[in-house]
């Protein structure tokens, strides 16, 4: 004898079955998993996010100077060489993805051999500058400079393709 009852009928109509118009079931665990948490500290832009090969927390520090070249589309680790090293204490590595329209991150974790997935459109580094400028963390002269220096930089970039 069966019984023809549905122990899941309630949520089938309510929510439309697993994947619902609202979430899907594994959605807010893919969001605490994929997700990143930003924080505009006095010395930049602070990422938190997990690991996607360990899934260890990294917090990831991308200082000012960094988000100005990137902003120029330029990497760090080539806009602070030489004299102007000084502006960038530890610069990153990063490549501009046109196809995705993002600045993606070069970085390997130290935990295992995947690469942080960390990923900027290309104009969030504007944007995390202007919340620092709110906040009166970004000395409007220094910035100035570093934007001049970049500018350069990529204007001789350019100028050797």
């Amino acid at each position: 004898m069966s019984q023809n009852y549905d122990d899941f009928a309630d949520i089938v109509t309510t929510n439309k079955g697993v994947f619902g118009d609202s979430e899907a079931a594994l959605d807010p665990g893919l969001k605490a998993h994929d997700g990143v948490e930003i924080g505009i500290l006095p010395e930049g832009a602070a990422f938190e996010f997990r690991c996607t090969g360990c899934g260890k927390m990294r917090r990831l520090i991308i200082e000012y100077a960094e988000l100005i070249a990137l902003k120029y589309f330029i990497s760090p680790h080539e806009a602070f060489r030489g004299p102007a090293a000084g502006w960038c204490q530890a610069p990153t590595t990063w490549r501009f993805l046109p196809g995705e329209n993002h600045h993606g991150l070069v970085l390997r974790c130290s935990m295992c051999p995947y690469h942080y997935p960390l990923r900027l459109r290309v104009n969030e580094p504007e944007q995390f500058l202007a919340a620092a400028r709110r906040q009166n963390l970004i000395d409007p002269r220094t910035e100035q400079a570093i934007a001049t220096h970049c500018n350069a930089v990529s204007q001789q970039r350019r100028a050797q393709r």
